[in-house]
């Protein structure tokens, strides 16, 4: 056994060893570097440091020896990779995994790489197939490059959810909750607080509160009062026996008030968020009672009710009391400005509600004692929803959220945000929204967004997940985030020169043939272009009172400091849905309304209610490769401005019935039946382009090819992406060639 002299020996032995090893390695990498950093062949990595790290560099004569004689097509070569054409290899910042981005082509956007014959925009230098189609001539390469199983994926919108990413993380880099300036700022701070301490619980009991002494006054002494609750429960973004919403004006301009059917939240469901809260159990078995009772009632006796205008009248003014709408409705009727208000007469829940709470006695469930408990659970409900928005993954689901447990007969809308709805990607570019959408938007709840899949799906940290929850909350101000990081000033001034241009060449068109045979008589023509002349355009998120921005003013909730991040939302809620109600008081036009979609969502579409009509550009439209401040003239009305074209040219629809069929059926023969009102505006739109005589037609096929070709599953055909309205993505570039090419040859 060693004694400890010898094994203090044997420590001090091996430090020296090690010691001098490392003084050796040092000493070895100095000299390598001083012999490098002498020949130029490197350079030091750190110069506050002792290190004599280097890297290798390669000199200009260095990189001409490597390459190959061709330095253009090396470059591309090797930026390509191993990604498809048109792509690029990139690394991402936040994971370090490389990944494959959409090379940026400027400023001729067309991806000649994507082409089957890159020299393909000269027709006397294109060597491919003359019978090929266009979708194969301009996108075949692309589409060749991989195979997809189901539906179809086109080129210029795979990249959707990417850009999203991208906008978020440039948000989230901009500060924390030390930075809260803005409303939305200070809600993510205090959403953030509340997730990392797991302080769900609380913040919902404070959001209760506030919901329940907004809805308690004089619910126990008359329906009255018992309606005019639900209608601030209705207000607030909750689910109620009744729904408040917008719809077209019956004036022929601007918006109406209009009140639906709502949603009857199950007694278990009730039972189990009144307890949350801390209700007794007597209150939770009376709400549970009485939504029994409710539930008890027929459907058809229920339906056969009439519901009374004074009923819907009742809801509309508990929506807006004790809020600063209230004096300005009451001034308005007092000064004789009645704004248009619809209603249901059918409308199961509502009038379920109102006879279980006049007729159906206590002791079976019904009646106003009971009907209290119901509205306060109702309360807890819609708190608690707007917290599952937030973080679904540890706060829990809704129970019995589902619109099947909600008692809708029908689905309901997907939804993005409050006040918001989410589109299909294949109906992208659409027609004008119909009072439809525009209902569904004003009546999104929280529930709706808690029980269905939000896109972008949050990662799991408490900044992105209240990121998303921001998002969802505040469309509005997130309009101008997205606007701010997608859209540059040098863009949006080029676009504000163009949209003349195109309202001009869209006008010439519908005057000229071959559009101007679409109407069997003048008048009807001369409607339809008075329509376009005055179509404005909106982009959503743009600068107030800019020619493309809102001139109101959003009237922001009132916040405290004490406010959780729960009843920030509930506030935030009823903030939206009074700014949507003031364009129905003030009488605002069509463009004034606030976007009905997801900012980032690649989407324009138009709102047309008879001669009042608004075209509406999302930010995340106006990103490569519909877009960008560097392309030349000819890209950016090829790109952006045959989408700009196409929504203007949807004021043709405006009198549709006065279509001459027989020649809307020659002139479209291309497309399906059920694809016309698309079709028209695709073709009007490229008969404005080729009016505004800013591209040959061989280019303008080109362009539109590119925007919509796509890859089709190989099972299906590209079936499962078939859209009832628009024509499948490659078959809407070659019908458009098409047309160019027979009219226009």
């Amino acid at each position: 056994m060693a004694g400890p002299e010898e094994g203090a020996t044997a420590v001090l032995l091996t430090a020296f060893v090690s010691a001098l090893v490392s003084l050796l390695a040092y000493t070895t990498v100095c000299a390598e570097q001083h012999a490098c950093l002498k020949d130029g062949t490197c350079y030091a990595t750190s110069n506050s440091s002792f290190s004599c790290a280097f890297r290798t560099s390669v000199t200009p004569s260095g990189w001409r020896m490597l390459n190959t004689s061709d330095q253009r097509a090396s470059l591309v070569a090797m930026a390509r990779g191993v990604c498809a054409p048109g792509l690029r290899q990139n690394v991402d910042p936040f994971t370090g995994d490389v990944d494959c981005v959409r090379r940026r082509n400027y400023p001729d956007a067309l991806n000649f790489e994507i082409a089957v014959d890159g020299a393909a925009r000269d027709a006397g230098a294109d060597t491919s197939d003359p019978e090929l189609p266009e979708h194969r001539r301009w996108c075949g390469r692309w589409m060749d490059a991989r195979l997809i199983d189901l539906g179809q994926e086109k080129w210029a919108f795979f990249d959707e959810a990417d850009v999203a990413w991208d906008v978020e993380d440039v948000i989230l880099a901009k500060g924390n909750g030390r930075l809260g300036n803005s409303d939305l700022a200070k809600f993510r701070a205090a959403c953030r607080a509340m997730v990392a301490s797991n302080a769900q619980g609380p913040a919902g009991k404070l959001a209760y509160d506030h919901l329940s002494v907004l809805s308690a006054p004089g619910v126990d002494n008359s329906i009255d009062a018992a309606l005019a609750s639900l209608g601030a429960l209705a207000s607030h973004a909750c689910d109620a026996p009744a729904a408040l919403g917008l719809d077209y004006g019956s004036s022929g301009r601007g918006f109406a008030v209009r009140v639906g059917a709502g949603v009857e939240v199950p007694a278990a469901a009730l039972r189990e968020v009144l307890y949350a809260v801390g209700a007794t159990r007597g209150e939770r078995d009376a709400a549970a009672a009485f939504a029994e009772e409710m539930a008890s009632i027929p459907h058809a006796e229920a339906a056969a009710i009439v519901v009374e205008k004074s009923v819907a009248l009742a809801l509309h003014l508990g929506a807006v009391a004790g809020t600063w709408m209230a004096p300005v409705l009451a001034d308005a009727t007092s000064a004789g400005q009645e704004h248009s208000m619809r209603y249901a007469e059918s409308n199961v829940p509502l009038t379920r509600f109102i006879r279980a709470f006049t007729q159906s006695p206590a002791d079976a469930g019904g009646g106003s004692g009971n009907a209290h408990a119901y509205v306060r659970g109702l309360a807890a409900y819609c708190a608690y929803a707007s917290g599952a928005v937030v973080n679904r993954g540890e706060f829990g689901a809704m129970p019995s959220a589902s619109s099947a447990a909600l008692g809708i007969r029908a689905e309901r809308r997907q939804a993005a945000s409050v006040g918001r709805l989410r589109t299909d990607p294949e109906a992208r570019v659409r027609a004008h929204v119909g009072s439809a959408e525009l209902y569904a938007a004003a009546t999104v709840t929280w529930s709706q967004l808690a029980a269905a899949p939000l896109a972008e799906a949050a990662r799991p940290s408490a900044r992105s997940v209240c990121l998303r929850a921001s998002r969802v909350v505040f469309p509005d101000a997130f309009d101008a985030l997205a606007y701010n990081a997608l859209v540059t000033p040098a863009l949006y001034d080029r676009l504000a020169a163009a949209v003349p241009d195109l309202r001009a060449a869209a006008e010439q068109a519908i005057a000229t043939p071959p559009m101007a045979a679409l109407y069997t008589d003048d008048d009807a023509r001369n409607r339809a272009a008075s329509v376009l002349k005055g179509t404005r355009v909106r982009i959503a998120g743009a600068p107030r009172g800019s020619w493309a921005g809102a001139s109101r003013d959003f009237a922001r909730p009132e916040l405290t400091s004490e406010d959780g991040a729960m009843l920030i939302m509930l506030k935030q809620a009823r903030a939206v849905y009074l700014d949507r109600l003031q364009r129905v008081v003030r009488g605002d036009g069509l463009c004034e309304h606030p976007p009905l979609f997801d900012a980032l969502e690649r989407n324009a579409y138009m709102l047309m209610y008879q001669d009042d009509a608004c075209t509406v550009l999302m930010p995340g439209m106006l990103v490569p490769p519909f877009a960008d401040e560097r392309y030349s003239k000819e890209s950016l009305y090829a790109r952006i401005g045959f989408v700009i074209a196409h929504e203007l040219m949807h004021a043709t629809a405006v009198n549709k019935d006065q279509w001459d069929e027989r020649y809307v059926q020659t002139l479209l023969r291309d497309y399906r039946g059920e694809h016309y009102t698309e079709a028209i505006a695709d073709v009007g739109a490229m008969a404005a382009l080729e009016r505004a005589a800013v591209a040959s037609n061989r280019a303008l096929c080109a362009h539109v090819s590119q925007l919509f070709c796509a890859r089709t599953g190989w099972l299906d055909g590209g079936a499962m992406s078939v859209s009832g309205t628009h024509p499948s993505g490659n078959m809407r570039g070659d019908a458009a060639c098409a047309f160019l090419k027979e009219h226009f040859s």
